[in-house]
C-alpha cells in the first residue's frame, strides 16, 4: 500500500497491524489440553526433579485459542444463555463438549488433584511446548463448587 509520509494508515483506520499480525499467529497454532488425576503425596515427593510423573488418570483434548470466551454456567442447559464475548487482547482456549470430554476425570480422594497442562504444537510436529502447567487440590475443588453439589456431586 501507499501512504505519503504525513499520512498514516494505522492511526487512521484505528488499527494496530502489529497486534493484529501477532494474534492471527497465535490463533492459527495448534494445542492440547491435558487433565490428569495424580497423587499430592507425589507432586509433593517430586519437588523440583525432572523426572515425569505418571498420572493415575487423564485425558488429553485438542483446544483452540480464540479472542473471545463463553461462560459455561452448569446451573443451565447446554447452549442456553450463553453468549460470546470479547476477551481481546487476552486469548482463551475453547474444549469442545467439554462436559463430555471430561466426563471421566473423577476426584474422589482427598489426597488425589486435577493436575492441568496447556501446550502448544509448533508447525510441522517438532515436539511440544508447556505453555501452562497447574493443579488444583482436592480440597480446593470442594469448596469451589459446594454450592453446586446436586449438579456435579459425583465430582466431589
Amino acid at each position: 500500500r501507499r501512504v505519503g509520509p504525513s499520512m498514516s494508515l494505522e492511526r487512521e483506520l484505528g488499527v494496530d497491524w502489529t497486534a493484529t499480525f501477532y494474534l492471527n499467529f497465535v490463533l492459527q497454532v495448534e494445542y492440547s489440553l491435558t487433565v490428569a488425576v495424580c497423587s499430592q503425596k507425589a507432586l509433593q515427593a517430586r519437588g523440583g526433579s525432572k523426572e515425569q510423573l505418571a498420572p493415575l488418570f487423564k485425558v488429553s483434548h485438542p483446544v483452540h485459542a480464540s479472542p473471545s470466551y463463553t461462560e459455561v454456567n452448569l446451573r443451565t442447559r447446554k447452549g442456553e444463555g450463553a453468549q460470546p464475548a470479547s476477551s481481546y487482547p487476552h486469548i482463551c482456549f475453547a474444549v469442545h463438549d467439554f462436559d463430555e470430554a471430561f466426563e471421566q476425570i473423577v476426584v474422589d480422594n482427598p489426597d488425589h488433584c486435577f493436575c492441568v497442562l496447556l501446550n502448544a504444537h509448533p508447525a510441522g510436529g517438532r515436539g511440544k511446548v508447556c505453555l501452562f502447567s497447574g493443579y488444583v487440590a482436592h480440597q480446593q475443588l470442594r469448596e469451589a463448587l459446594r454450592g453446586q453439589r446436586g449438579l456435579v456431586g459425583n465430582v466431589v
